[in-house]
């Protein structure tokens, strides 16, 4: 049997597949529906948010990541989280340091991410602005000078004396003013897992070499029946330092680099370092553009941010929490 169409059933299928007839009763437009059954009055929590009180937006950021099982409420996790860093560090030389929040929302944002190179920089950032907000004067620090550098080449170049078993001239070179605090600063990096105590470590296995039975030559002599011979130290094997799994390897090799200010990029040390993955620098002012987000709108405002009315207008769009994040490479 043949089915007649008519033009008005032709016209009606066409409407219903444009969605002329609006969207169903329980649309979520913005993907957070889920969310609002699990936070109680998240929408005003979210338009109450203000500039001046950071930590509001800490406190919700950890919630909201808590209770994420969608994109969307895990990029709105991740939009107050970073706003909280921003909106923190606006609070340079008026909030004492045991109230900023910048820290705890960097590794708040480290809990978050699903991949370990940005956990670990997430990391080494919150160690960096907790040494922002404990020193005395809050304004960022001068740009690196030459003797800077000359003490982040120190610090590179003791990293890798320790690993190659020259302990003492990796005791020498620590020895040098601004060494150990410089490692100390980066020393989240040296640990796959981005704890702090790399310091106490690196010195350790400085003092554990060169090695104890051929000084670091490499060989022993040993007497036997036919006369004296060469051999392999017994107890470095004839390649002295400590034993490194290939992560602590990698981790080293990546501080280094971020020590020497990135220098040494080609393609074959940066993917055996990191993937491939692009650097990114330790700097807190970069963090809201690396993770997407537009500091200039802080204030939720009708299902999406908004500028601050108190600050200048801000010429980036708005990212709103159903927006897909954009590709870095």
């Amino acid at each position: 049997m043949i089915r007649t169409i008519t033009p008005a059933t032709a016209m009606l299928s066409v409407l219903l597949a444009i969605g002329q007839f609006g969207p169903p009763p329980h649309a979520d437009p913005d993907g957070l529906a889920e969310l609002r059954g699990r936070i109680r009055s998240l929408d005003s929590r979210l338009e109450g948010l203000t500039p001046e009180r950071p930590a509001d937006y800490l406190l919700l950021g950890e919630e909201v990541a808590s209770e994420s099982e969608t994109p969307e409420a895990r990029l709105l996790a991740r939009q107050l989280l970073v706003l909280a860093v921003e909106l923190d560090r606006r609070q340079d030389g008026v909030a004492p340091p045991t109230h900023r929040v910048g820290p705890t929302a960097c590794l708040a944002l480290a809990g978050l991410s699903t991949r370990e190179d940005e956990r670990r920089w997430l990391r080494a950032m919150a160690a960096v602005l907790a040494e922002y907000a404990n020193r005395p004067s809050r304004a960022p620090p001068p740009p690196r000078s030459v003797s800077d550098a000359a003490v982040s080449l120190d610090a590179a170049t003791a990293i890798g004396l320790v690993r190659s078993g020259e302990g003492r001239r990796a005791q020498s070179r620590l020895a040098k003013p601004g060494v150990r605090d410089t490692i100390r600063r980066y020393e989240a990096m040296l640990s796959s897992s981005g704890q702090s105590g790399e310091l106490d470590k690196l010195e350790r296995r400085a003092r554990e070499w060169p090695c104890p039975e051929c000084g670091n030559k490499r060989f022993v002599s040993k007497s036997t029946p036919a006369g004296t011979r060469t051999v392999p130290c017994y107890t470095c094997a004839g390649n002295p330092g400590p034993r490194l799994t290939p992560q602590e390897f990698a981790a080293q090799l990546r501080a280094e680099a971020w020590l020497l200010n990135g220098v040494h990029r080609s393609w074959a040390a940066q993917t055996a370092a990191d993937g491939g993955a692009p650097l990114r620098d330790l700097d807190p002012a970069e963090l809201a553009e690396w993770m997407s987000v537009d500091p200039d709108r802080p204030l939720w405002r009708d299902g999406r941010w908004s500028s601050d009315e108190k600050a200048k207008p801000a010429t980036a769009p708005a990212v709103s929490p159903g927006s897909p994040a954009p590709v870095r490479g």
